[in-house]
């Protein structure tokens, strides 16, 4: 025993102050979380600019192993309450009062599980993650089923794009339909399918087998949570609580409803990205892969290529490939059957798209960005991340960084856009701690004995332990 108590840190190690990336990302998701809700278009537009600056502060500071330390029992009530208050009135306001009171209260019964390490130990983390698909899956419903038809061109072109496929018609050669922005000029359409192949074989199937292009979302957006929380996975004291709580904060953010109602193809990607992200030490190869799906399923991804291109680790190369082959795989057959419709319709609008003063970005500051900026900017902070590297959380909040920052100064940028980098941001925290679960250092104490039977090893094991 005499041996045992020497190997443990001191209070002074155990607790010395620092502010990690993980205390800038969490302020961050907050503030994305309430954008939304300012009815005030520059005060929602300035409180974008601000979360951008602290993802990319906290990308350039690191995510410290501090992170997996437990959070502490009298954090519990301040989480259980905001728990029942983003769930209960964000859903109550979008979906009505009895899908939001079932909302509220699995939110909070999950919380009070989470707080409560005693409570079916067993199986608290299956009971948690259940609570959080649930609450996806009545947020989807509630979001859905009442408003079948939604007068949004984002659905109005996946329905367009579905029926297309199932006559055998080239959906890029003859879907039409309304350009519904309020800024657009009366009669204005959108000629052809405006997203990757990837979003239209997706929302195709959904439509199909479901009835409905918006439901490949929810089930998206469940698949997303299940993976953050991961409930198959046996996680040390303090790594199951961030899984836990990270899947908690998506399935409450008060936007799910709001895009999941309105069709956005934002959380289609999300079980991609969780699945390379999650993967990325132990299965570069399928990482690799399911990264290249999520680049392929919307155009903005591209501000990544030079975050990819430049990622400091071993096996950058490769993973350039396989990204690059797998994104171009889904696009061969439209590229061949007519590359000119291809382009005209997916590619070259990219490049043309008027600002939207109403835009949660600086246009609401009142200035307007050239066209360059975005990706000038989004690759100055690629330059600087991508030469550093890391492992999966970094390049997760690497990616949140860059794309933030392209964000901000797009011609356009609405709460889908600030939903994946919330989703990001997130999905870097909790993939640091499950990689910390591996390498932390109270867990190199425990087993420093085994490779270490004498003493003041033992003790030299112990000299880095702290908070970094």
């Amino acid at each position: 025993m005499g041996q045992m108590a020497s190997v443990r840190p001191s209070r002074t190690q155990a607790s010395r102050p620092t502010i990690s990336g993980a205390l800038l990302l969490a302020v961050a998701v907050a503030l994305l979380a309430t954008v939304r809700q300012v009815h005030q278009l520059e005060t929602a537009a300035a409180i974008s600019v601000v979360a951008v600056a602290l993802v990319v502060a906290g990308a350039t500071s690191g995510l410290g192993t501090d992170m997996a330390r437990p959070t502490g029992r009298p954090l519990w009530p301040v989480l259980i309450g905001l728990g029942f208050l983003f769930a209960g009135v964000g859903a109550i306001g979008e979906v009505g009062l009895g899908y939001g009171l079932l909302v509220a209260g699995l939110g909070g019964a999950a919380l009070w599980t989470l707080a409560n390490p005693r409570s079916m130990a067993a199986y608290r983390q299956w009971v948690i993650a259940a609570a959080a698909v649930a609450i996806v899956a009545t947020i989807g419903v509630g979001a859905i089923a009442p408003v079948p038809d939604p007068a949004i061109d984002v659905v109005l072109i996946n329905k367009a794009g579905a029926a297309a496929l199932a006559e055998a018609e080239n959906p890029y050669q003859t879907v039409s339909v309304p350009n519904t922005s309020p800024y657009a000029p009366p009669g204005a359409t959108f000629d052809g399918y405006v997203y990757p192949p990837l979003a239209l074989f997706t929302y195709s199937v959904s439509d199909w087998a479901l009835g409905d292009t918006r439901w490949v979302n929810v089930l998206a957006a469940g698949l997303f949570v299940l993976l953050l929380v991961r409930p198959w996975r046996d996680k040390e004291p303090g790594i199951a609580e961030y899984a836990a709580l990270g899947g908690l904060i998506i399935a409450l953010l008060p936007d799910l409803t709001f895009l999941l109602r309105f069709g956005w193809t934002e959380p289609m990607a999300l079980p991609f990205l969780a699945l390379a992200i999650l993967l990325w030490e132990e299965r570069p190869v399928p990482s690799a892969v399911f990264l290249g799906l999520a680049v392929a399923s919307k155009q903005y991804y591209i501000l990544l290529a030079l975050l990819l291109l430049l990622w400091n680790d071993e096996f950058r190369w490769r993973r350039v490939a396989i990204v690059g082959g797998v994104a171009l795989a889904t696009m061969v057959p439209f590229l061949i059957a007519d590359p000119q419709a291809f382009w005209d319709a997916a590619i070259a609008p990219q490049f043309g798209f008027d600002p939207r003063p109403d835009s949660l970005n600086v246009i609401a500051l009142g200035f307007t960005p050239p066209s360059w900026l975005a990706a000038a900017a989004g690759g100055t902070v690629a330059i600087v991340l991508g030469l550093r590297g890391g492992g999966g959380a970094e390049f997760a909040l690497a990616a949140a960084a860059v794309l933030g920052v392209g964000f901000l100064f797009g011609s356009q940028a609405f709460a889908n856009y600030w939903f994946l980098i919330i989703a990001l941001c997130v999905l870097a925290l909790v993939a640091k701690v499950s990689s910390t679960d591996r390498t932390r250092p109270d867990m190199e104490l425990r087993t420093a004995h085994l490779a270490a039977p004498n003493p003041q090893r033992r003790n030299t094991a112990n000299a880095g332990y702290g908070v970094e």
